[in-house]
């Protein structure tokens, strides 16, 4: 097999391993902090409000644990 050929099959297993691996991260947006825990939580979210005031709000009461990630996850949905 020449070198050019081991070079190609090289990169495309790159490629499939960096796509499985955004994969499973992107699947893992969007999880509750705490799938477990029923309490109640309530929380004002201000008419008109961005994304970043309502990652914010959430992280600040303990609803997600990343602002950056969810603000990536509600782009992506």
């Amino acid at each position: 097999m020449g070198l050019m050929k081991k070079i190609i099959i090289a990169l495309l297993c790159l490629v499939v391993l960096a796509g499985a691996a955004v994969f499973m991260y992107l699947g893992s947006l969007g999880k509750a902090l705490d799938s477990q825990n029923t309490d109640t939580v309530n929380i004002k979210i201000e008419s008109g409000s961005g994304t970043g005031t309502i990652a914010k709000v959430l992280f600040d009461n303990y609803i997600i644990d990343n602002v950056n990630e969810f603000k990536l996850w509600s782009r992506i949905k």
